[in-house]
């Protein structure tokens, strides 16, 4: 659980380092190309997004607590 919250702290200060960035470069012009027809770059940004929000979403319904932090279980068996 511990690597797993890490790795989404990571992910989370990753993007925020990258929006500075972004924007900069973004003012400035650089990677515009006036000829690149704006369809496709949309269309990769949703089928990015579909992507990795169904995979994220998949995970999230699949995920299961092994029951090892540290508290007792107080469930009554039959």
């Amino acid at each position: 659980m511990a690597s797993r919250l890490v790795s989404l702290t990571n992910v989370g200060v990753l993007a925020m380092l990258s929006i500075p960035l972004t924007a900069t470069l973004m003012a400035r012009g650089i990677g515009y190309n006036p000829d690149f027809p704006w369809p496709a770059g949309a269309g990769v940004a949703a089928v990015a997004l579909v992507g990795l929000g169904f995979k994220y979403i998949k995970e999230a319904m699949e995920f299961e607590d092994d029951g090892q932090n540290g508290e007792k279980d107080t469930s009554i068996a039959p």
